[in-house]
């Protein structure tokens, strides 16, 4: 269980193992923590990110990520 801290409240939370899969093979294992989340199926965080390079193109909408 870890504290999960947000503009409403904290709440402990479980704590689950898996990875971060993209289509072209490249992935990562991480910590996933449940939280309830109001309109998103998940989110990133940088700790997941600093790993790669992200580019978002809004103009375009779309986004590139390179290792």
């Amino acid at each position: 269980m870890l504290k999960i801290t947000s503009v409403q409240d904290e709440q402990m939370q479980p704590v689950f193992y898996g990875f971060i899969i993209f289509p072209w093979g490249v992935s990562k294992a991480l910590s996933l923590v449940a939280c309830p989340l109001k309109g998103f199926d998940c989110i990133i965080g940088r700790d997941v990110m600093m790993d790669w390079n992200f580019i978002y193109n809004g103009k375009d909408g779309f986004i590139t990520i390179c290792d």
